[in-house]
């Protein structure tokens, strides 16, 4: 009975099996129908076929009604098999192409239907969702707070033993803790209120105390954590203030080192540094704009200089005790950096107004009226020398080009003709007054000087201090100029013209230079023996750079040079050669170029500076053999030396160190002897064998090396 009634019910939803896929039977029968009848209902011919169009469709619907697709008897064999056999794919198309069209708009109907009967119900469960959002951010936070609250109370909380109810040991911190939270957590209101009553001293203080209690006690780290943010707005709010405070130019003394302190406190050193300067800017803008020029050049260069040069000694003065308690050395260098950056900024609006009315507003031929007005720069900067502040050097520089031009055209072409000299330059040495050897633009310099130092006589005693150190200044901006184009230079010229360059130095910073002291001397222009020392200090420094970049590239190409000894491709693998063993030729001919060297360097610089100059490149030489791309491996399995290799090694680096002779200096001896020991150390490794299999007496090696230093002792008499 209930599968009877069963089956019915399922007969009635149009479904012939057990009702399982009832959606399923029923599109294949209704599919199968169709086929069925789009074959009666086909045209017979195409032009036909388009006009009943519309009538074939209608057909089609009004059949596909009356087929009892439900029911029992419905067989769809029966309406199958003719499908088959006659078919209109055009009619079957459109068909299908109108039902999915008209269902597709059903759907999307019902779609639209279905999103505004909802929409209410959407938004209302979105605001749900942002305010679910908003709680969980809240219970996260909560649950924060609420751990921190408990690690502070674990830290002092009293723990009862099961065992023996004994009490744990409190904190050391618990007498302490509850009191600093509460602190802490009013520290930020406390500082808006310090700060709105501009007790800054004691803002200050608790910002320090907070530090410290932190350090002292670290479970207030905790408390700090909540207030962190709270409390730096607060320190920046209190420092922009303080600024502000720093800004006025009308300030005290007292009153600003005070607010720096207060800065320095607060970490803000550098910010409280370049207010403190720019403040300064502003207040010596507004004296000088109130200067006024009345028609005394001389009055007015007395008035701007005392006004520029006081404010650089106060503002120096001031600076120092208020920025130089800094304990940490590299700030303090930033900070006085910052201090020096701010004189040159100064000195340059200095120079700006003192040419303006020395050299071109009064009489440009007037050169008593600039020696006075140079006078008393001189005397005022002289004063901030006490100070520590040697300013002298910078106005030399400074109104240099000011004076050459209001003396004589003459030198005006000068500067120009150096450079032009120095570009055309082809660094060839000739002989020149007796013995001196230098090239064209030495030549030219040396030339200038000397017409140049006779007009030191000519002009009024109290600007020709001034002249003659233009005179020298000249010599140590064709030096600076040299030291400059010596790395453009020695890339592509040889030994004999980079030797040019330093003989250049050397004569222009020697005798000529002595000749301008001399000439200063007899006519009374110089004023103390210190800047004399000074002078020759400066010109022998620049001489001695150049020469000992001409050493650096005299030792990178011996080094380097494949044609040298291409010393970071040379490999002790099976070197040894047939017969006695000896030094390598590599090593050979390396001193054989050496004394080639020296000797040029004899004739074009003379004997008094070849043991420094060869003595200077070999040490460079011989630290290259002891570092560099030759010991890349020297930490690695892989060997360097073979069993022949590492005593060929040890026989060049024992050779080097005979060879050298008096130009041999401890620190090379020390580097060749480490260099052998290291090589040593890693045949060893990498070979597994004895040290005492390599290395031979002294006296061996020395009678290996004989035949070839009796050489090098011949060619070393020569020079």
């Amino acid at each position: 009975m209930y599968a009877e009634g069963k089956e019915k019910s399922i007969s009635k939803r149009g479904t012939k099996h057990t009702g399982l896929v009832p959606n399923v039977t029923d599109y294949v029968v209704k599919g199968l129908a169709l086929k069925q009848l789009l074959n009666k209902v086909r045209p017979t011919g195409s032009s036909e076929q388009e006009e009943k169009n519309i009538s074939v469709d209608t057909e089609i619907e009004r059949i596909a009604k009356t087929i009892p697709f439900g029911e029992d008897s419905f067989v769809a064999a029966t309406h199958v098999n003719p499908l088959f056999e006659s078919r209109n794919h055009d009619v079957m198309r459109r068909f299908l192409l109108g039902h999915l069209t008209k269902e597709e708009k059903k759907a999307a109907e019902d779609l639209q239907r279905s999103v505004h009967g909802n929409y209410k119900q959407f938004m209302d469960t979105s605001n749900q969702i942002e305010l679910l959002e908003g709680d969980v951010l809240n219970l996260r936070n909560h649950l924060t707070e609420v751990n921190s609250v408990l690690k502070g109370l674990n830290a002092v909380n009293i723990n009862i033993n099961k065992d023996n109810l004994t009490l744990r040991e409190r904190s050391k911190w618990t007498g302490y803790l509850d009191n600093h939270i509460h602190w802490f957590l009013e520290l930020p209101h406390q500082l808006d209120i310090l700060t709105s009553e501009r007790m800054f001293d004691e803002a200050i203080k608790n910002i320090q105390n907070a530090s410290q209690l932190v350090i002292t006690y670290p479970p207030l780290a905790i408390a700090e954590s909540h207030i962190k943010e709270e409390l730096n707005q607060r320190i920046r709010n209190l420092s922009d203030i303080l600024l502000r405070d720093l800004q006025n130019p009308g300030i005290k003394n007292n009153e600003s080192q005070s607010i720096i302190n207060y800065l320095q406190a607060l970490d803000f050193s550098s910010k409280a540094q370049e207010v403190f300067l720019e403040t300064r800017t502003k207040k010596l803008q507004n004296d000088l704009s109130n200067l006024t020029f009345d028609g005394d050049v001389r009055v007015y260069i007395e008035e701007l200089s005392r006004l520029v040069f006081s404010m650089i000694r106060s503002t120096s003065d001031d600076f120092k005790t208020s920025f130089n308690n800094n304990k940490n050395q590299k700030n303090n260098k930033m900070i006085l950096s910052g201090f020096v950056v701010w004189v040159m900024k100064v000195l340059r609006q200095y120079r700006t107004k003192f040419k303006k009315h020395v050299f071109e507003i009064g009489d440009r031929e007037d050169f008593k009226l600039m020696g006075d007005c140079f006078e008393i720069a001189k005397k005022h900067s002289m004063e901030l020398e006490v100070k520590g502040l040697s300013l002298m050097f910078y106005l030399q520089q400074a109104f240099h080009q000011d004076l050459l031009k209001a003396i004589d055209s003459f030198h005006k072409r000068i500067e120009t003709s150096i450079n032009g000299q120095l570009s055309e330059e082809k660094w060839e040495c000739r002989a020149f007054d007796g013995q001196k050897k230098i090239t064209e633009s030495g030549v030219f310099v040396y030339n200038v000087v000397q017409k140049f130092s006779a007009v030191i006589p000519l002009v009024h005693p109290e600007s020709s201090d001034v002249l003659a150190s233009t005179l020298s200044s000249i010599l140590e901006k064709y030096l600076f100029e040299l030291s400059t184009l010596v790395d453009t230079v020695q890339s592509r010229l040889g030994n004999r013209h980079y030797l040019g360059i330093v003989s250049n130095a050397k004569h222009l910073s020697g005798e000529l230079l002595s000749s301008i002291i001399d000439l200063q001397v007899s006519n009374k222009l110089i004023s103390s023996a210190e800047e004399t020392k000074a002078l020759q200090s400066r010109l022998h420094a620049l001489y001695v750079d150049i020469q000992q970049q001409y050493c650096n590239y005299l030792a990178n190409d011996i080094v380097n040079n494949p044609l040298r000894l291409d010393w970071g491709n040379t490999r002790y693998i099976m070197m040894t050669e047939e017969g006695a063993p000896s030094p390598s030729l590599k090593i050979i001919k390396l001193f054989e170029y050496l004394f080639t060297v020296a000797s040029e360097i004899q004739k074009i610089l003379g004997k008094d500076d070849l043991k420094a100059v060869i003595t200077s490149i070999l040490d460079r030489v011989l630290l290259g053999l002891s570092q560099g791309p030759f010991w890349k491996d020297e930490k690695s399995s892989t060997p360097m030396f073979s069993a022949g290799g590492i005593s060929q090694f040890v026989i060049d680096m024992k050779y080097a160190m005979e060879a050298s002779g008096p130009f041999l200096t401890n620190p090379s001896k020390h580097a060749l002897t480490q260099a052998i020991e290291r090589a040593l150390v890693h045949y060893c490794i990498t070979s597994k064998a004895s040290p005492k299999s390599v290395f031979m007496d002294d006296a061996s090696y020395k009678l290996i090396m004989k035949a070839t230093l009796e050489k090098f002792k011949s060619l070393a008499s020569n020079i």
